[in-house]
């Protein structure tokens, strides 16, 4: 079973619900479709190309186009924080509290799913163990 890519803590990221709502929202979350697979028979669902959906998110929250990182993997609540001490999280929507999260010792930009990792088991991340060496 694979659950819709733009579903993520029952909040819909779809580029149509953040057009028809102005953000992110719990509105559109309909549990038999989000995660499904019929999530794509939802009237949210959006299959396009990597690139314009990008394109397409970032215009939906004001947000220029840059090619640093991608709003639909990358894209964040503000409240995802972790204790993990090379774990940065950069505001890119202070109105509406989008973040983005980026491992400093990799000096990447983690996904959405990389995050739950960052944030419950980051004292056993192999970057993490990385980081205090080069620190110490």
């Amino acid at each position: 079973m694979t659950k819709c890519k733009y579903f993520m803590n029952n909040i819909c990221y779809s580029p149509y619900a953040i057009k028809t709502f102005g953000e992110p929202s719990s509105e559109p979350v309909n549990n038999n479709f989000c995660l499904t697979d019929k999530h794509s028979e939802c009237k949210y669902y959006v299959e396009t190309s990597f690139e314009k959906e990008s394109t397409e998110l970032y215009e939906a929250i004001g947000l220029k186009t840059t090619v640093d990182f991608y709003t639909v993997i990358h894209m964040i609540p503000c409240d995802q924080t972790s204790n993990c001490p090379f774990y940065k999280l950069s505001v890119i929507n202070e109105e509406k509290q989008y973040c983005i999260s980026q491992c400093i010792v990799s000096d990447r930009y983690l996904t959405k799913t990389g995050i739950r990792k960052c944030i419950s088991n980051w004292k056993d991340c192999p970057f993490y163990k990385i980081g205090l060496e080069i620190t110490s």
